[in-house]
């Protein structure tokens, strides 16, 4: 299928399928007394899949969003006046978004007041200072529309002469420190170019189609309105998915994958919590694990057209090669052990598919045909490769396969080298490998690190190979994206925040053409003059703003013309007997007219 423009897509949470405009309202003032929060600013990790974070320190409280195991988060205080029991706990803690967790005694997050454990990894990201809390990351604010993307902080290889490529950044920030949890355009100067709805986005890209948690992939065209969306329902022809948490959810579309092929499908992820013999890690014969599967699915009928399981294939993925502990799950549904955790899938030929575990440190090579493994590379071992000292990995993330010859296999990876509960001190890169079908060796062509500002990314992250050569990543859990040139050269940085963190990020072209109208807001100064100021959410193609005024919206006449400057551009008007009335206009590259800006009458505006 060849859809007839460019898309955007984005994993969103099953709480905002009802559209791509879908929105979260903010966060609700609870009734809880002040006087009886216990004031303890700490760092916290969370300790299970699927941690909700909700409007209030209730139950019954809406569910804004969920944390993976291992997220760090930000405490500002906690209570256990008013709140709902939950593992036999009251205690509930408030987060730095206003958001609340239940805290069950340490089962769901633990705490500590000195941030991350005192490892050569944690030291390090420490220095990085990314996730620290201790100074508030700057976000910006706009008079004429409610978004509030965060400063970027870019930094540049002053040694090179490479220049940055081209396009812009595509991120999803999320977490406590994130502003707006929403999809975000923006450019290398940190000018926003689209604000997506409110609410959790993974894998935001754009899409030349020739988005652990449950959502919905929505596919959006060059206007940001939605064309497609898909999703994968409860009930299946083999069974229904468990979530493990008693929620009935609208689509079981897990976070990590949404991978688009040639031939009309999309390739996603999901996860179905189901008894398994756990005895050969240490578990008990009838216990609980989280089924790692992915899905082919038609995206014009939301048909599937392919599944695969991971224990559907436990004699060649057997689960005592997963290096992930129990930590005391795997004895009840709501605590499955998370023993795959598959987190990418890609089609490679037309009948295989590249699929990556986490948490077996491996790639492995599927056939569609009957979903046997054809080969299995390990990070650690080769598993059936003999993997060059310099080659090996593991907790990776986003492994594609490059290119595909009779003898030879080209593939990249992000390579977190560490976990939430293996901080290995190993700094995480980007690896690009070759593999010798013939001699069965595996070797390192380039890992992509920069030595004076090493990363220890525990989740997340992803590698963008781009046209120019270049090498884009995006380090998940820490807030940065590194562009390095074709020889391997650190070029640029990138810093979006602290303690929030982006699934994946990416560098694309992109053209918007809107289908909203322009955003304008204005105030004046005693009588005498209007300031105004106008923006476009998502308009790429804007060059100038023409602003008109007068005494009725059928005289509207021109004022003057003022260059766009940034995503909101301002400018002052004199008043006249004649301005009761202002409105502004686009004007776009090769002097088309674009859309005109509500009117606003001067008589109902603030003062300045």
């Amino acid at each position: 299928m060849k859809l007839s423009t460019l898309a955007l897509a984005a994993i969103v949470p099953a709480t905002a399928l009802g559209g791509a405009t879908a929105t979260l309202p903010g966060v609700a003032d609870t009734d809880v007394p002040v006087a009886t929060l216990e004031k303890r600013a700490v760092g916290g990790t969370v300790q299970v899949d699927g941690l909700r974070y909700r409007r209030c320190p209730r139950t019954s409280c809406e569910a804004v969003g969920q944390y993976a195991k291992g997220t760090r988060i930000s405490l500002v205080c906690y209570t256990r006046d008013g709140t709902t029991t939950v593992e036999g706990d009251k205690g509930w803690g408030k987060l730095t978004n206003g958001y609340w967790v239940a805290l069950a005694f340490g089962k769901h997050v633990t705490w500590d007041a000195i941030g991350l454990c005192d490892t050569a990894a944690a030291a390090a990201a420490a220095a990085n200072s990314t996730n620290s809390t201790a100074t508030v990351w700057p976000y910006r604010s706009f008079r004429s529309t409610d978004c509030h993307p965060p400063e970027l902080k870019v930094t540049k290889n002053n040694g090179t002469n490479a220049i940055t490529s081209d396009g812009y950044f595509f991120i999803s920030p999320t977490g406590p420190g994130a502003e707006d949890q929403a999809p975000l355009i923006i450019s290398d100067g940190g000018e926003l170019i689209w604000q997506g709805p409110h609410g959790q986005g993974f894998g935001f890209r754009a899409q030349d189609p020739r988005g652990f948690g449950y959502g919905a992939i929505n596919i959006l065209d060059q206007s940001y309105e939605r064309i497609y969306q898909v999703s994968l329902p409860k009930n299946t022809p083999i069974g229904p998915f468990v979530s493990g948490d008693n929620i009935t959810y609208d689509s079981y579309v897990d976070i990590h994958e949404s991978f688009f092929t040639d031939r009309g499908t999309i390739l996603v992820t999901a996860t179905n919590v189901t008894r398994a013999d756990l005895r050969s890690v240490g578990g008990s014969q009838n216990g609980w694990v989280r089924d790692s599967q992915f899905y082919e699915i038609e995206i014009k009928t939301n048909k599937v057209v392919y599944r695969w399981s991971s224990l559907e294939h436990l004699d060649q993925i057997p689960l005592n090669g997963t290096f992930e502990a129990l930590y005391g799950d795997g004895g009840e549904r709501n605590k499955a052990f998370n023993y795959f955790h598959i987190n990418a899938v890609s089609l490679v030929q037309d009948d295989k598919y590249l699929i990556s575990s986490r948490y077996f440190c491996s790639l492995f090579l599927i056939s569609q045909k009957d979903g046997s493994v054809i080969w299995t590379l390990q990070g650690k071992n080769g598993g059936d490769f003999d993997l060059a000292p310099d080659a090996g990995f593991c907790y990776q993330h986003d492994a594609r396969i490059a290119e595909v010859t009779e003898t030879k296999i080209t593939l990249h990876l992000h390579d977190n080298a560490n976990s939430w509960s293996d901080r290995t001190g190993i700094p995480t890169t980007g690896l690009l490998l070759e593999l010798d079908l013939k001699t069965r060796k595996a070797r390192k062509i380039r890992r992509f690190m920069n030595a004076k500002d090493p990363i220890y990314a525990i989740s997340q992250g992803s590698y963008q190979p781009l046209p120019n050569g270049h090498v884009l990543l995006d380090h998940g859990e820490i807030p940065k994206i590194e562009e390095y040139d074709a020889s391997g050269r650190w070029i640029m940085t990138a810093q979006f925040g602290r303690n929030l963190s982006s699934y994946r990020g990416y560098r694309q072209r992109w053209v918007g053409k809107p289908k909203t109208v322009p955003s304008l807001a204005a105030c004046t100064q005693s009588n005498r003059t209007t300031s105004l100021y106008m923006s476009w959410n998502g308009a790429t193609e804007v060059v100038s703003w023409t602003i008109y005024s007068g005494a009725s919206p059928a005289e509207m006449k021109l004022v003057k013309t003022v260059p766009k400057k940034g995503f909101e551009t301002s400018a002052t008007i004199n008043n006249t007997a004649s301005t009761k009335y202002v409105q502004v206009q686009a004007k776009e590259r090769g002097g088309r007219p674009g859309k005109k800006s509500n009117l606003l009458p001067v008589s109902a505006l603030e003062s300045c």
